[in-house]
């Protein structure tokens, strides 16, 4: 990204935001912005569900078998690209998405904007 370039990470897991900040600040990043939401085709709420006693950044989901223990359930934010994009007054040159499943909705989302992003 360059020096004045940005990084704008969204990041939905209690978890996983506590490993990302960490990492942030021991290699001392300055222009990485994280955003505790979900990204998705329209803005809303969706049930979020994390894994306490997993350390494995795969350990959160919008759908999980009920029947584990170790999961708690919380609301979580939806936004779309196309909103952040119109908020933050800046569209990316490049969006990386590993929604694990769910690229066609944050895409959906973004069609706004699509025409300008390069996406991978």
């Amino acid at each position: 990204v360059g020096k004045n370039g940005s990084i704008h990470a969204f990041e939905p897991s209690n978890l996983n935001m506590h490993f990302l900040r960490k990492n942030i600040k021991l290699n001392q990043f300055e222009n990485i912005r994280v955003i505790k939401k979900l990204v998705g085709s329209e803005e809303g709420e969706q049930d979020f569900y994390e894994d306490v006693e997993n350390v494995n950044p795969t350990g959160s989901a919008i759908y999980v078998d009920p029947k584990n223990a170790n999961i708690i359930s919380c609301k979580k934010e939806i936004i779309t690209i196309d909103k952040y994009v119109d908020v933050m007054d800046s569209i990316p040159n490049f969006i990386k998405i590993d929604v694990k499943g769910f690229e066609l909705s944050v895409l959906e989302g973004a069609l706004k904007h699509c025409g300008t992003i390069h996406l991978f």
